[in-house]
């Protein structure tokens, strides 16, 4: 191969929108091609989903948000590459033939063509499967162009390319935007840029979309030796701009490896004992009609995304007036039962005199467990809760034994050791709106029991979500003060 020409590429990082918001996803798109263009660059890559969203969440709610046809999205697309005179490579949700949305990214030239069209093998549950990566060149650069999640896994589909387009926006999980560790994604992206030495070229999104997915942001580009070579923040959009010289692609690429030849299977889609879990950090809302809509939300999206448990925080807290079962459990087990999920959440349980802290495991709409806090603090006692007589139990559920902690339970190591020695493989753990931090505590108690814990709690600076694995490393967790669901696969 002979190239004749350095090509610059323009890497966007855009903003996460949700569904509900595709106009202005479709907007800011056609805004940052627009900026990007002025920086002169042969190529504009944006990411998956750049219009109108990457969490559908089913084929009926793509129906009806009513976003712009195919046909109309395309044809702007081809115009802007026409107007600036580059090849532009996007990710978009586009129909199959029967109307289904599939993650596609579509690869036009400079003329206004779509020339190549990637979809994704093994997308999220809401898309239809689709062919894979497809093969094109720019500029006499032999490209390969992956929608999703298909770079990950599809080292055999990067044989002989010179650059790797990989559209999939990375996701992570981090307390705040501008700490957010390092994608797995991207780490696996640059070990296929080294495992075929070719460029890869990763733009991206930042922020949360859909109350459940943070973007990593980062965009960029990584060379042949797994050296990001431009990069965009964690935070903020913008656009990574490099220029790749004639001799960087004109290197001999390195011959594919064995592995390669004979295929692997897919990252999305290989056997393994992989089982979904979510929890979820909520806000202390004034209505209880509020915070069952809110709750509402978070299960039906993390149901969405295949989670079998999901861990809801501490109701109560110090607060004997607050959620109670008798007017919650009921709506809670019919949520359960729609969704097909487990639920765990602890609240008020009022009754004979007393009122105690209970934590309640509910599967498939039907409450197989309850726990009643035997360990409180000053401030609940105060509040006139009254203790449990009861050690917390261990209940089996699809994920495996399930230990429960309720509050400040955690914060007594001998309870987490009870629940070990009577066989719980992980530990579900609700915790409210409590005066300490509550993931570092959450990891101490996994590396203590050698147990993954799953952590519900309130939407503050020192609560949230966790879900922790048993070596105590953190798989998931929920941005600062923000209400949202965070997902892990537990193995």
């Amino acid at each position: 191969m002979c190239v004749s020409a350095p090509l610059t590429i323009a890497v966007l990082q855009l903003r996460a929108f949700d569904l509900a918001d595709h106009e202005h996803a479709w907007n800011e798109l056609l805004r940052r091609i627009d900026d990007a263009a002025a920086e002169s660059p042969r190529l504009i890559v944006a990411p998956e989903a750049s219009y109108p969203a990457s969490m559908i969440g089913s084929a009926q709610a793509y129906a009806d948000a009513a976003v712009r046809g195919d046909a109309e999205v395309l044809a702007t697309l081809g115009d802007r590459a026409r107007r600036h005179g580059c090849w532009i490579a996007v990710g978009l949700v586009l129909r199959d033939p029967f109307g289904t949305p599939q993650n596609a990214a579509v690869l036009i030239a400079p003329g206004g063509a779509v020339v190549a069209r990637a979809i994704e093998r093994a997308p999220a549950s809401w898309f239809a499967p689709g062919g894979g990566p497809a093969r094109a060149v720019v500029d006499d650069v032999p490209i390969a162009l992956f929608a999703g999640s298909d770079a990950l896994d599809a080292a055999s589909a990067a044989e002989g390319a010179r650059v790797l387009i990989a559209t999939g926006a990375a996701s992570t999980w981090g307390r705040a935007l501008d700490r957010l560790p390092e994608s797995p994604a991207h780490v696996l992206l640059a070990a296929r840029a080294v495992e075929s030495g070719a460029w890869a070229v990763a733009p991206g999104k930042v922020g949360l979309e859909a109350g459940s997915r943070v973007h990593a942001g980062r965009a960029g580009i990584v060379g042949p030796d797994g050296v990001w070579v431009a990069r965009a923040p964690s935070d903020r959009a913008g656009v990574a701009l490099h220029t790749i010289t004639a001799e960087a692609l004109d290197a001999a690429p390195r011959p594919a490896s064995p592995l390669a030849a004979t295929g692997r299977p897919s990252i999305a889609s290989r056997p393994g004992e992989a089982r979904r879990a979510a929890v979820v950090a909520t806000e202390r809302t004034p209505s209880a009609v509020a915070l069952m809509e809110a709750l509402r939300a978070r299960v039906r999206a993390a149901a969405t995304q295949g989670a079998m448990l999901v861990v809801l925080p501490d109701l109560a807290s110090a607060d004997t007036r607050a959620v109670t079962s008798a007017e919650t459990l009921p709506l809670l087990e019919a949520l359960s039962e729609e969704t097909g999920t487990t639920l765990v959440v602890a609240m008020a349980e009022r009754g004979e005199g007393t009122t105690h802290k209970t934590a309640y495991v509910i599967e498939r709409g039907r409450r197989i467990i309850a726990h009643r806090q035997s360990h409180l603090s000053a401030e609940e006692r105060a509040a006139g809760f009254e203790p449990g007589r009861e050690p917390p139990p261990v209940i089996g559920t699809p994920l495996g034994r399930l230990g429960l902690l309720c509050g400040v339970e955690a914060l007594v190591p001998s309870l987490t050791y009870g629940l070990v020695e009577r066989g719980a493989t992980l530990i579900a753990w609700c915790a409210g709106d409590l005066d300490f931090a509550v993931e570092p505590l959450a990891r101490a108690r996994a590396i203590e029991a050698g147990r993954a814990v799953l952590v519900g709690g309130m939407a503050t600076d020192r609560g949230g979500a966790s879900i922790i694995d048993a070596r105590g490393t953190v798989l998931a967790t929920t941005l600062d003060g923000r209400p949202m669901t965070a997902l892990a696969d537990l193995r």
